[in-house]
């Protein structure tokens, strides 16, 4: 039979008090707290990953990690969140903040690019009325820079289908005075019904010093006789015939 003695005894009560002190969860999770860092309650988890503890201490992460977003507050930041965090309860609350911020964003720098972007990242956003109604000025006159150096009516035509309340159609149709600007242009309102001009008949034109009129052509330029001017003439046919709109240009 061995015998137990004073230094076997010390010796186990040491390593009951050392497995003690090792394996304190609850005193490390206070430890944790009291830190309220992530590397904290890492440490905690790798320390403890069987403790009751660990889901508390996930929840403080996942808590000081939502703090984090909210004081950048940034799409940036939030969207760190949103791919470590998916399923979290403050999901919605981080989606609803980036949408905010980049639909700031869009009219901070107030491009097409900026607002279509939004437009195809939050189709069902409520913010899209705004956003469309800042765009189409833009695209409208995108759009009718591009018209103009095409300069046909093809081209017209397709700007007005695009843009039927555009600026440049109602300018042109309250300026004009009988003065052709841009005959495609022209050719193209009529066609679409944007522009209601005074037509004059053929004879009427004649009266007025125009030349023989071609029916086979529909926009031409006739020199006046006995005038040093010249005449850009629109061919336009109704029920009746041919009708005319003339407008005089410089020589």
């Amino acid at each position: 039979m061995k015998t137990i003695t004073i230094r076997h005894i010390t010796s186990a009560i040491l390593v009951a008090l050392l497995l003690t002190s090792c394996s304190n969860p609850e005193g490390d999770f206070k430890k944790a707290e009291q830190a309220n860092t992530e590397q904290a309650f890492n440490a905690f988890i790798q320390k403890h990953p069987d403790s009751p503890l660990v889901v508390q201490a996930r929840a403080h992460i996942e808590t000081l990690a939502f703090k984090s977003a909210q004081t950048a507050n940034n799409p940036a930041a939030w969207e760190a969140f949103l791919q470590k965090y998916p399923q979290s309860t403050n999901a919605q609350f981080a989606h609803i903040a980036i949408e905010k911020l980049d639909y700031e964003g869009a009219i901070k720098t107030d491009v097409i690019a900026s607002y279509e972007a939004f437009l195809s990242k939050y189709p069902k956003s409520e913010r899209i009325s705004e956003i469309e109604r800042r765009l189409e000025p833009k695209l409208e006159e995108r759009d009718w820079k591009l018209t103009q150096q095409i300069n046909d009516t093809i081209a017209y035509r397709e700007f007005l289908t695009k843009h039927p309340q555009s600026s440049h159609i109602r300018s042109f149709v309250v300026t004009f005075e009988g003065r052709i600007i841009n005959d495609a242009f022209l050719v193209a309102a009529i066609e679409e019904g944007h522009a209601q001009m005074n037509l004059l008949t053929i004879p009427e034109a004649q009266g007025l010093g125009i030349g023989q009129l071609s029916e086979d052509d529909k926009h031409v330029r006739y020199e006046a006789p006995n005038r040093k001017t010249k005449w850009k003439v629109l061919c336009v046919k109704d029920g009746t015939g041919y009708r005319i709109i003339a407008a005089e240009v410089s020589k």
